[in-house]
């Protein structure tokens, strides 16, 4: 019988940047509220500064809460190693791999090479690369490698895998 795991990694501050969000359009719908009542003032006088901010701060806020929507479940079936990218209820499949593929399975840490590497790809939802895991496979003669961020025990069945 084969092996099957799976676990899904978020971004963790999904309720953090959702509070940035709410808080910003609350300070723009008053701002606004200011800026309507008393238009012929401010026009003249400029008195607020800050709204050049508050579209920089609305546009950084909506990236986050993108950002927050991105969610990756790596799952190993039989000899696969199946991973999945969910952009709010939309589902792809990132990468599909055979185990026996696999070259080496490495933490990164500041020592961690890009040499000799036909393509790197990022199935990250943090940008602490402390956290992230580097896999370097073999696919149709070229080499590949992706980094990702499992948990330990999705390490411990990849390396039995391997050493089939």
């Amino acid at each position: 019988m084969g092996t099957l795991y799976r676990e899904t990694v978020a971004y963790r501050h999904r309720k953090l940047a959702k509070f940035f969000l709410l808080l910003i359009a609350l300070i723009v719908l008053i701002d606004f509220t200011i800026i309507l009542s008393d238009l012929k003032r401010f026009i003249r006088e400029f008195i607020y500064l800050g709204y050049g901010i508050i579209p920089l701060a609305i546009i950084i806020t909506f990236l986050i809460w993108v950002k927050c929507k991105t969610k990756f479940r790596y799952a190993i079936i039989d000899n696969e190693l199946i991973i999945e990218r969910f952009n709010g209820n939309k589902r792809k499949v990132e990468l599909s791999l055979n185990a026996k593929h696999i070259l080496k399975i490495e933490k990164v840490s500041s020592e961690t090479k890009k040499s000799e590497i036909d393509k790197d790809s990022i199935f990250l939802c943090t940008k602490r690369l402390a956290l992230a895991y580097k896999v370097t496979y073999e696919k149709e003669g070229n080499i590949y490698s992706f980094y990702f961020e499992p948990s330990s025990r999705l390490i411990n069945k990849l390396n039995q895998l391997i050493s089939r």
